[in-house]
């Protein structure tokens, strides 16, 4: 009896450990079910916060993103640059470089005199400026064409100086056997571009010019009206290179 009743209480000490050993890995299984539920909330968020920073905006100002784009920009005007084209369209004079030679930067290879935006210098005597006015209409004969075709225009302007002032050794006139010579002023006409497309003159052709002076408004050696600047600023500006780049980012966000 003492041996059956040890039996029985070994059996119900066992019973009662395994019941206790199984309610403690119950436990611990929820704790760690808690834990993978509250990593699992956390690995949501950052995911989620993943997403909101991977937006199209903020890809864009990504340092990375930005380094690239630059890289992308300086390489497209590199390339671009390769190329020079002209702004204007014209007959190129002195040209010093030839096909294949290399040039060093800031070094002139050619002149390109414009077609359509020549004018005349017509040299007036001293005495006869008193009754010239910027804007008077003018004829123009041109020797090379003749009476065949008569140019019309308008006066823009006078030079600063006679051209005797301007040149390599201008005259001293303050000696004592000074003889007293006429001066002659240029005058600048501007002439329709029209006309100078169909009939084409070039430079250093003699020309006569008649102007109507009955229009006496306006100063006398009024300054010159300035025409539309030829210069422009680069074709290829840093703005397109920019485009550029920024289409190459838009394409990758849309894969």
């Amino acid at each position: 009896d003492r041996a059956c009743s040890s039996t029985g209480s070994s059996l119900t000490k066992r019973a009662r450990l395994c019941e206790s050993v199984t309610q403690e890995q119950i436990d611990q299984s929820r704790v760690d079910l808690e834990l993978a539920e509250a990593e699992h909330r956390a690995a949501k968020l950052r995911s989620m916060s993943s997403q909101v920073y991977a937006g199209h905006e903020d890809i864009k100002a990504s340092p990375a993103v930005l380094a690239a784009r630059a890289k992308v920009i300086e390489a497209w005007l590199a390339h671009q640059r390769t190329r020079i084209y002209a702004p204007i369209a014209g007959d190129v004079v002195m040209m010093s470089a030839q096909p294949g030679q290399g040039v060093i930067a800031n070094t002139p290879l050619l002149q390109i005199i414009p077609q359509n935006t020549m004018w005349i210098e017509a040299n007036f005597k001293e005495s006869q400026l008193a009754i010239l006015r910027v804007g008077q209409p003018v004829e123009v004969i041109a020797d090379i064409y003749g009476d065949e075709h008569i140019y019309t225009g308008h006066i823009s302007g006078f030079s600063a100086g006679t051209g005797a002032v301007f040149s390599l050794l201008p005259p001293q006139n303050a000696v004592g056997n000074w003889v007293k010579v006429v001066q002659r002023l240029p005058v600048r006409i501007d002439l329709d571009p029209e006309q100078l497309q169909a009939y084409p003159l070039k430079i250093g052709l003699s020309a006569a010019v008649k102007v109507d002076t009955s229009n006496r408004n306006g100063s006398p050696l009024g300054s010159a009206v300035h025409g539309p600047d030829l210069r422009e600023a680069s074709r290829w500006s840093l703005l397109e290179g920019q485009a550029v780049a920024d289409k190459i980012i838009a394409e990758e966000l849309a894969r």
